[in-house]
């Protein structure tokens, strides 16, 4: 009798052995069958990785390698603790659904920023003459406009200008 045998591991297993009668065999193989046979299959789970990639950030604690972590099938993935970019918010994943579970495949995973907004207050004798919103990524390139000289006050100052610095921070006055 002729038996085709044919061990078919489970999604995130490989076939690690197949033996007939404790004798090597290949899967797919035709047995010629001439007595009761032993048929068993032995089978590993695999590994695959998690790819954490920064895109411009740091991990908490310093670094800004991308992480790779190895994991065996079916075992708890665990995103990481959010990184950091200066000048920028940390907004999530890409892509955002984070499996519960290691499936069988590779996987790969990029931050994702938005530029934090800071909002310029431009004062004069005190008083706010303006605001300007800016970014990282869009930084202040230009002063409001002069005031009016009728906007000086009482005492007859001659407006020379404003000055700021080219990176304004959280909390900057002029």
């Amino acid at each position: 009798c002729l038996l085709t045998i044919t061990a078919t591991p489970d999604a995130g297993y490989s076939l690690a052995s197949l033996t007939v009668n404790d004798e090597p065999f290949t899967s797919g193989n035709v047995h010629t069958l001439t007595a009761d046979a032993t048929i068993e299959a032995t089978f590993t789970i695999n590994t695959y990785t998690v790819t954490w990639k920064l895109n411009g950030g740091q991990w908490q604690g310093g670094g800004t390698d991308d992480r790779v972590n190895n994991h065996n099938y079916g075992v708890e993935v665990t995103k990481p603790v959010d990184p950091s970019r200066t000048g920028y918010t940390f907004t999530g994943w890409s892509p955002a659904e984070i499996p519960a579970t290691m499936p069988a495949k590779n996987l790969e995973f990029t931050a994702q920023w938005t530029p934090t907004l800071y909002t310029v207050t431009w004062m004069l004798g005190g008083t706010e003459h303006a605001t300007s919103t800016v970014n990282i990524e869009n930084p202040l390139s230009t002063a409001p406009d002069n005031p009016s000289d009728g906007d000086l006050g009482c005492c007859a100052d001659k407006f020379m200008g404003w000055s700021y610095q080219q990176s304004p921070r959280a909390g900057d006055i002029f």
